[in-house]
């Protein structure tokens, strides 16, 4: 017997599987998630005096999120396909002002064992703001919330 068509058939089996999980990873759009986890990264405590708590943000970015159909939870949970939304914001100060980085993902942390997150959807801004402007970083972080919700 002739091993040249088993492996042939190896192979395409092969790279049938790996075809499928190319194309589910593809089908998944931020349209199918109905549960999230917030989580906001880079509020450092004294930026409250720019009106910027971490706390009032998540609650803040929580609800808009339920008020658009969402289910917001504490946790991440590996059984249901729940979501993270990162709200990741960088400040760098200078003596004229501040350098702001600001990043709104949603991603899959674990989706099919990958190593990687599935991001499913991002968005961001980034810019210079002088001291009496940065309470716009409120409405920029809730700008890009706004994106996301009339993207999904």
């Amino acid at each position: 017997m002739h091993q040249k068509p088993l492996v042939w058939l190896l192979l395409f089996f092969i790279l049938g599987i790996a075809l499928e999980k190319v194309n589910a990873e593809e089908a998944l759009t931020s349209q199918d998630i109905d549960t999230v986890v917030v989580k906001v990264t880079g509020i450092k405590h004294d930026y409250e005096r720019f009106g910027l708590r971490e706390e009032a943000l998540i609650k803040e970015i929580s609800q808009n999120l339920e008020d658009a159909g969402f289910s917001v939870v504490d946790n991440y949970d590996d059984e249901e396909l729940t979501a993270t939304i990162l709200i990741n914001l960088r400040l760098i100060s200078s003596y004229l002002g501040y350098s702001y980085a600001l990043s709104v993902k949603m991603f899959l942390p674990h989706y099919q064992g990958r190593q990687e997150p599935l991001v499913l959807w991002s968005g961001g801004s980034s810019g210079f703001l002088r001291d009496p402007e940065l309470s716009r970083l409120h409405d920029y972080i809730m700008e890009e919330i706004d994106k996301f919700l009339t993207s999904a």
